[in-house]
Parts: C-alpha cells; sequence; structure tokens
C-alpha cells in the first residue's frame, strides 16, 4: 500500500534553512520504500527524506510529494494510524508539523458450524458430524485454513473427509484446504463408546493466517447419548408336516433386534 506526503507552508513567509519528512508506521506496517523524486534525498533506514538544495517553500506553497510505500502484516490490526511529521525549515508553529492517516485493513473471518442429525447411542459405530466453514469477513483468506477435531472422552474419531477441498489426517484430527475450496462441507466421523457419557460435546476450531476475529472459530456441538437398548426376540418355524417316525425333522430359528440400538455383546447358544 501506499501512503502520499505532501509538505505545505500556511504560514505567511517562505521557510528557510533544510527540514526533514520523517514517516513513523504503526505496529504492522512495515516502510519498504520511501521516495520523492529528484527534489528529495530520502533513507528507507530513517523512513525520512531532506530536501536536495534549502527548498525554499513559498506561502501557500507546497514541496514535490513523498512516496511512501509500505506492507501490512498479516497479524495487522484491523484499523491503525500512520503519522507522518515535518521538522525545521524556519517553523514557528510546530503544533500542525504532524500528520496522522488513520488507516483500515481488511480480512477474512472464518465462522465453523458443527451439526449432526439425531440422537447417538452408547457404542454406536460411524456416527456423524458435519463441519461448514463460512467467511464473513471483508476479504478472502491467502493462506491455508485448517481445522482440528477436539472431540471428548467417549467419542473417537474414525474417518475425516470430503470430497473435494480437504486433505485430512485422522491420526492428528486436522484437515487442510487451500484458500478455494474450504466452503465444502467436512464429514467427521466417530465411534462412541458403550460407557460414554449422557451428554457430550464435541468441539472443533478453525484457523488461518490474518483472521480478524477469532470469537466465531470454535463450534461445539453438544449431543445427546442415549443408552444402548437393544431388544432381541426369536422366531421359530418349520416348513411343511413332520410325520411319524421321521427323523432328523428342522426347525428355523430367526432372532432380530427390534430396539433402537446394536445388540453389543455375544450371544451364547445353548443346546
Amino acid at each position: 500500500m501506499q501512503y502520499t506526503l505532501l509538505v505545505s507552508n500556511v504560514g505567511d513567509a517562505p521557510s528557510y534553512g533544510s527540514y526533514t519528512v520523517t514517516d513513523n508506521p504503526p505496529t504492522g506496517l512495515t516502510v519498504t520504500a520511501i521516495s520523492g523524486g529528484q527534489n528529495w534525498t530520502c533513507d528507507l533506514a530513517s523512513r525520512s527524506c531532506t530536501p536536495v538544495q534549502q527548498g525554499i517553500i513559498p506561502p501557500g506553497g507546497s514541496a514535490q510529494p513523498i512516496t511512501v510505500t509500505a506492507d501490512v502484516a498479516i497479524n495487522a490490526p484491523a484499523d491503525f494510524i500512520n503519522q507522518a511529521t515535518v521538522s525545521g525549515g524556519g517553523d514557528s508553529t510546530p503544533g500542525n508539523n504532524t500528520a496522522s492517516d488513520p488507516t483500515h485493513t481488511t480480512g477474512p473471518d472464518l465462522r465453523l458450524t458443527k451439526t449432526h442429525l439425531n440422537d447417538f447411542y452408547q457404542g454406536q459405530l460411524r456416527a456423524g458430524y458435519e463441519l461448514r466453514v463460512t467467511n464473513v469477513g471483508e476479504s478472502e483468506p491467502t493462506g491455508n485454513i485448517t481445522i482440528t477435531e477436539n472431540p471428548p472422552a467417549g467419542m473417537t474419531i474414525v474417518e475425516m473427509g470430503a470430497f473435494i477441498g480437504w486433505s485430512c489426517n485422522t491420526s492428528t484430527r486436522t484437515c487442510t484446504a487451500p484458500p478455494v475450496g474450504y466452503t465444502t462441507p467436512l464429514t467427521v466421523t466417530v465411534n462412541v463408546s458403550p460407557t460414554a457419557a449422557a451428554n457430550l460435546t464435541n468441539t472443533a476450531t478453525v484457523s488461518t493466517a490474518g483472521d480478524t476475529n477469532h470469537t466465531n472459530d470454535t463450534a461445539s456441538d453438544p449431543t445427546v447419548i442415549t443408552p444402548a437398548s437393544p431388544d432381541l426376540t426369536i422366531t421359530k418355524s418349520h416348513v411343511g408336516n413332520f410325520a411319524r417316525g421321521q427323523q432328523g425333522v428342522q426347525y428355523t430359528l430367526l432372532v432380530s433386534n427390534v430396539g433402537d440400538a446394536p445388540q453389543l455383546r455375544l450371544l451364547h447358544r445353548h443346546r
């Protein structure tokens, strides 16, 4: 970005002697070049310029403009003030020798949401959450976007992924996307412990360089965990009629679960 510095004489007499213009950038702004054309000698290290000659400025007149080029840090504040000063030249009223330029910077503001469908139950396998990232900031991110899952005790992540956009590592519970494609929904698959508590909250965070607001970077999804309650039934049937004295007749036994959770323990059959 660039600033323009203009030294003017608002007095009733010409300036005399040399004078110096100095730029004083705030934290988050780094001056990379300072130039005033052929009438100025400028030094980047001190961010200052002095006239090549005496540089007399008549009443109501102005010197040649100075251009200050600066880089904005990725973690710069949203609003800052860049100041510059002029000194010397026989100035008799130093109260107006400082110029302040309020500057607004834009950046991404990523917001993470997490949702699930229905209650989970103890011992459930491959229950699912959906994560979505949206940008409510003033500009798009310029670096990679990372989501980190933080499952509670009683949940184990078994898979993370999306059709496009995201590259996931289940062992580190992280997914990364470039500045394009990060809006694709991300699925997190978990197994629920047979002894999980009745209420669990799964959280995740999103991060990217230059995010201007961290209050919406974490998504928490309270989840009800119902007790495992399988309900096993058994039916017995045969085909046709049996004859007296017939051997090796067969019955078919069918065990069904009409409950709302899978049967988690081994069934023992006794004869």
